[in-house]
């Protein structure tokens, strides 16, 4: 709800969240660890690298049960952060998305595959070529219904 306000909180009561953060996080499900890198990125509030660590390698665990919106959220986030994930950590996503894209609803109007071309674009990551004509081909049923800011983000990110 904070990352809603826009309402920036003080350090000390982030020091305390992300004390807690490091306990719970194990316990965070797909959602959980999306809602956090999300508000984080909302707030313009980068978290301590063990901390964007700590939720990199919880959202590994459970890289098979994440949707292609909710992969492509973590990575916009992460980059967002400024915070580049080492690229054992890539493969798996690139493994994932490629499995998840094609499902991504009509409805998400391309988002996913836009904020996947601006995260790597913006790690100045190379994927395999492969993954690359896999996220074009997945993103042409959204291009009818992408916006123009989403339009150019995945163009500017390929």
């Amino acid at each position: 709800s904070l990352a809603r306000w826009r309402f920036r909180p003080t350090t000390q009561w982030l020091d305390a969240y992300y004390t807690r953060l490091r306990q719970v996080a194990p316990q965070l499900k797909t959602q959980g660890i999306c809602n956090v890198c999300w508000a984080l990125t909302m707030l313009r509030v980068p978290p301590p690298r063990d901390v964007a660590e700590l939720l990199m390698v919880e959202a590994q665990v459970q890289l098979p049960f994440f949707s292609a919106t909710a992969l492509a959220t973590l990575c916009w986030s992460l980059a967002a952060l400024g915070h580049k994930p080492p690229m054992f950590w890539l493969h798996e996503v690139f493994d994932n998305l490629t499995r998840t894209l094609p499902k991504a609803p009509l409805a998400s109007r391309g988002v996913p595959h836009a904020n996947v071309a601006w995260a790597l674009s913006v790690w100045q990551v190379s994927p395999p070529s492969d993954f690359l004509a896999h996220l074009c081909a997945t993103a042409t049923p959204h291009l009818p219904r992408m916006s123009a800011t989403s339009c150019a983000v995945l163009l500017t990110g390929l």
